[in-house]
């Protein structure tokens, strides 16, 4: 029963049928794994248990793995629950990660197996798809200078995928476009200070509704705002 409600979160997604594993967890490349969030008690029962996890990985890859866990929603202490290595680079579900975490990623993924030709990366968010797909096609340009971000982003949608749809998210491919740019015309991409001129309401807010804007960027908090009949909105930060 479970393995049919397994099947049915992981909807499109390809699983590791071999061996006597039943995972969500596809091979992108033979050292890049994708794979759903690693999980215990009652979530177990329709995504990865953990302890399957940590048994595929001490099996093919014992002493050679790391994992990277992108879940901002589900932290977890990568030190005791996971045998091998551990990084933490989190960002919110269907949203792009603060830019600077592409290149820390990638750095921290090349530097680890250039280190042993035996090691492994695995790569999850929740689902394994989104924000795995987003670093995943981040790496394969920053590893193979021929990849261009189109073809990094159908090379993982093919091998996560039967739909070839892996990153769908607007934001999440313009990062991955982005990234790509970077690394082919090297180039920075610096913080920038952005100035908000204006908040358009449609439809107009009837006379005598409040008004309540709140900004943020990346989960931190910026300023908000509340007013009652007055259709101009200036902000100064709270």
């Amino acid at each position: 029963m479970t393995s049919v409600i397994r099947e049915a979160v992981s909807k499109a997604k390809r699983r590791y049928q071999q061996f006597g594993f039943d995972l969500d967890l596809s091979y992108i490349t033979p050292r890049i794994i994708a794979m759903g969030f690693p999980s215990e008690k009652f979530e177990a029962a329709y995504r990865n248990p953990l302890v399957d996890v940590l048994q595929f990985f001490e099996t093919f890859h014992k002493g050679h793995y790391k994992v990277y866990n992108f879940c901002r929603e589900k932290p977890y202490d990568g030190e005791h629950k996971i045998k091998g290595e551990y990084e933490y680079f989190p960002f919110d579900d269907h949203n792009a990660p603060e830019y600077q975490i592409i290149p820390q990623l990638c750095k921290d993924v090349d530097d680890y197996l250039k280190a042993d030709e035996r090691n492994v990366i695995a790569l999850h968010c929740k689902a394994g798809k989104g924000r795995t797909g987003l670093m995943s096609a981040c790496f394969l340009v920053y590893m193979l200078d021929s990849l261009n971000a189109h073809e990094a982003i159908d090379f993982y949608g093919t091998t996560r995928t039967f739909n070839k749809k892996g990153v769908t998210i607007p934001s999440q491919l313009k990062y991955i476009n982005y990234w790509s740019a970077a690394l082919k015309y090297r180039f920075n991409i610096g913080e920038r200070t952005v100035k908000m001129v204006k908040i358009e309401m449609t439809p107009t807010p009837r006379i005598g509704e409040e008004i309540f804007v709140k900004v943020s960027t990346f989960n931190e908090f910026v300023c908000e705002k509340s007013l009652t009949n007055n259709r101009k909105l200036t902000f100064k930060p709270a």
